[in-house]
Formats: structure tokens, C-alpha cells, sequence
């Protein structure tokens, strides 16, 4: 799981409707997915997250994709009607994809969910 700040979502959320739009349905998936990764380091720059410029590999390794990700995301994005679609529709595929969460702080950090329950550990 990898953790980044709300304002990034809006930031991507705003940023997918307009290239979308823009694209009037003449879009591959391929192409959406290289614009999501560009746009992910970019907003993750406004945003001011210092390590903006790692952010695809973090998400890769947080996720453990078997293949790059813009390739991943491809496939991800292929199931999806392109054209059609909001631009909170696409990322919610990529949180899935990515096991990303939105929290209120700042930076990024990369956890794990803790699989065993904390009641266990009684004796």
C-alpha cells in the first residue's frame, strides 16, 4: 500500500477530465496510461512531495507488479470505455491497481496492512 495526500487525487482527478476531454474519444489506452504516470511525478511535484521523480517506481513496488508500470496500467485501462469515462473512474482503477490510499498528510509513504489482528497476540 502506498499512501499519498488528498490534494494530489483532486490535482489528478481535475487534470484526467480535461485530457479526456480534450481527446475526444481518440485515445489509447497506452497513451492515457504514459499521461497518468507523467501527470502522477508532476502533480506529485506541485504537491511537493520530495521524492516526486521515484513516485512510478514506488507505486510498482507498493502494488508488486509483475510487469512495468505503465504496461500494467495499460491492461487496467483497456477494460475500461475511454471516452466515456471520468477522470475519477480512471484513477479509482489505478488505486486498485496500485493499492494507493489518500490521506490529509504531506509526502508519501509506503506501508504493508498488517494481515494479523492485533488480539492474537494475548497469551
Amino acid at each position: 500500500m502506498i499512501e499519498l495526500p488528498r490534494e494530489m487525487r483532486d490535482l489528478m482527478i481535475d487534470a484526467l477530465d480535461e485530457f479526456v476531454d480534450e481527446a475526444d474519444g481518440e485515445m489509447a489506452p497506452a497513451e492515457l496510461a504514459e499521461f497518468i504516470v507523467e501527470k502522477l511525478v508532476s502533480t506529485a511535484e506541485e504537491c511537493g512531495l520530495e521524492e516526486a521523480g521515484d513516485l512510478p517506481l514506488r507505486l510498482s513496488e507498493s502494488a508488486e507488479l509483475e510487469t512495468p508500470l505503465i504496461e500494467a496500467m495499460t491492461v487496467t485501462l483497456s477494460d475500461l470505455e475511454i471516452d466515456s469515462v471520468l477522470g475519477e473512474a480512471i484513477l479509482a482503477s489505478i488505486e486498485e491497481l496500485c493499492d494507493v490510499e489518500w490521506s490529509e498528510g504531506e509526502g508519501f509513504q509506503v506501508g504493508f496492512e498488517d494481515e494479523h489482528d492485533d488480539d492474537d497476540d494475548d497469551y
